[in-house]
């Protein structure tokens, strides 16, 4: 079995969620994650050189990035959409007098 963590420590306190998948399945993952990111150069002094896959190490921190990215965005969107909100709620009407 492979576990998939997700910690979160802060002024909630430490806040750990566990979840297990068949070692087929993290493969699979791995594998997935892997093909959607690019190669990297086998010697980073010379980028446009030999390229090489990432390792599953790497992967695992890229898609750790993507994931916390991806959060990040979801609250920026939410605060988007609630700033707004207030703002078109105090906009007041102009009243037209006959």
């Amino acid at each position: 079995m492979a576990s998939l963590a997700f910690v979160f420590s802060g002024p909630s306190g430490t806040i750990t969620v566990n979840r297990s998948v068949s070692d087929a399945d993290a493969a699979r993952l791995i594998a997935a994650y892997g093909a959607a990111f690019d190669t990297v150069p086998v010697d980073p002094a010379d980028p446009q050189g030999a390229r090489r896959p990432l390792t599953p190490p790497e992967i695992i921190e890229r898609w750790a990035d993507g994931q916390i990215a991806a959060s990040i965005e979801f609250v920026r969107q939410h605060e988007r959409t609630v700033a707004a909100e207030a703002a078109a709620a105090a906009v007041r009407p102009i009243e037209v007098q006959l």
